[in-house]
C-alpha cells in the first residue's frame, strides 16, 4: 500500500488511463480491437489480484505491463489494417513487398515465406507478429 496521498492518487491516476481498456480486452476474440474501456472499479478489481481492496507495487507492475503489451498489439492490428491493401485480412506478396519493414532491410529482408506457417502464401496477423518481433530484434541498433 502507497502512504504518500499524492502519490497514491498518481498512481490511481496511471492506472485509471492506462488501464481502461484491459478489462475489455480480457473477453475480446483474439485479433479484435478493444472498444469498450473498463470502469475505475473495474479496473481496480482486475489489477488487484489478491482482492484485498490495494493494489501493492508488484500487481501495479503487472497491470501496468499487461496494459503495454495490450497497446503494443492494437497498434501493431492497425498496421496490419493498413497494410492489408486489399482488405482481405491477410498480408498476401505485393503487401508484403511493400511493408516499410521489408522494404527498409533491402536485400537483406526475410522471404515471405519464412513467416508464412502455414503455407498458404499469405500472412495473417499471428504470422505477421512473428515477423515483426523478429525484424525488430534483428534491427541494427543505433551507435551510442
Amino acid at each position: 500500500m502507497i502512504n504518500n496521498k499524492k502519490m497514491q492518487m498518481a498512481c490511481v491516476a496511471a492506472m485509471l488511463i492506462a488501464g481502461s481498456q484491459m478489462v475489455a480486452a480480457q473477453n475480446k476474440p483474439a485479433g479484435e480491437p478493444v472498444r469498450r474501456a473498463g470502469s475505475p472499479e473495474e479496473v481496480f478489481a482486475a489489477w488487484d489480484k489478491d482482492k484485498n481492496k490495494s493494489i501493492s507495487l508488484d500487481e501495479f507492475k503487472v497491470g501496468w505491463n499487461n496494459v503495454m503489451q495490450a497497446n503494443a498489439v492494437a497498434r501493431l492490428q492497425g498496421q496490419f489494417r493498413s497494410h492489408d491493401a486489399n482488405k482481405s485480412g491477410f498480408i498476401e506478396a505485393t503487401e508484403f513487398a511493400n511493408l516499410p519493414i521489408i522494404k527498409q532491410a533491402g536485400k537483406s529482408a526475410p522471404m515471405m515465406s519464412a513467416y508464412d506457417a502455414n503455407g498458404d502464401q499469405k500472412l495473417d496477423f499471428k504470422e505477421y507478429l512473428g515477423l515483426i518481433e523478429t525484424m525488430m530484434k534483428n534491427r541494427p541498433q543505433p551507435a551510442k
